[in-house]
């Protein structure tokens, strides 16, 4: 295996809701073989608690995603389990949080597992900011899933502190909002960069051309990071445009169990 130097590493956290249950282990595998063709030598890391809804053999499905160029690894951290009476979903989505508390590496990519990467990211290491998402996914404000791409330096005080405000507030929990996605954009709310949509471009909300078999984002920039928010890639059918980036991997083409 590939040595790999924290130092000089761009590590990416898979969001948490996504590889908390089998379900979307298929996805993961996706996103791996996106991230393997145009991230090689980074270091992807798998974020579980010891009470999710995986098996032993998805956590080795996913051990077993590493090659000599791309590494993955699954790591158990603690489970932030914030409730939420109007979406109990996004208790799981508080995992998140702890990717600031990654104190070996300089800085980390969090992505949701339903997306494919099409750039290189290990460019934003440059950014001069500790904290940077993209606020919408389309030309519409309204619609925003921010919490899908996230830039940040992680740093142990900062954990420390949204963990006391999120778990000790109830009114900074959002409930009746996007919970985690709408504390941390309140937490940065003036102090966090903006990337554009192309780092977050939602396939049915942002598209706006397919000319020539390449995509295209408002303002004509060709999509960095694929968002497949609406639709998962397995609901991707072969006479969709969209079918050759939703199937990086063929082995990762078969459709969850219980959708």
């Amino acid at each position: 295996m590939q040595a790999f130097d924290t130092a000089k590493l761009l590590a990416i956290a898979a969001c948490p809701m996504q590889v908390r249950t089998s379900r979307y282990v298929q996805p993961l595998k996706q996103l791996v073989c996106s991230l393997a063709e145009s991230n090689p030598g980074q270091l992807l890391i798998v974020m579980g608690c010891k009470d999710d809804d995986l098996s032993e053999v998805d956590k080795r499905a996913i051990a077993n995603l590493s090659t000599k160029d791309f590494k993955v690894e699954y790591r158990l951290v603690p489970d932030i389990g914030i409730q939420n009476v109007f979406s109990p979903r996004f208790a799981l989505n508080w995992i998140k949080l702890n990717s600031w508390n990654m104190t070996e590496f300089d800085s980390v990519v969090n992505l949701d597992t339903d997306m494919v990467v099409l750039g290189d990211l290990t460019h934003l290491r440059t950014l001069p900011t500790d904290f940077a998402w993209v606020p919408y996914q389309g030309p519409k404000r309204w619609w925003h899933n921010k919490g899908g791409f996230v830039f940040l330096r992680p740093c142990q005080a900062v954990f420390q502190h949204m963990l006391r405000l999120a778990t000790e507030n109830e009114e900074l929990q959002f409930q009746d909002l996007h919970a985690e996605q709408t504390f941390i954009d309140w937490y940065f709310y003036y102090t966090g960069y903006r990337l554009p949509i192309p780092y977050n471009t939602n396939v049915h909300k942002a598209l706006t051309s397919f000319k020539g078999g390449k995509l295209q984002t408002p303002g004509g920039a060709a999509p960095i990071v694929l968002h497949f928010a609406n639709i998962k890639p397995w609901g991707i059918q072969p006479e969709d445009k969209l079918y050759k980036w939703a199937h990086r991997c063929k082995e990762a083409q078969a459709k969850p169990a219980d959708e």
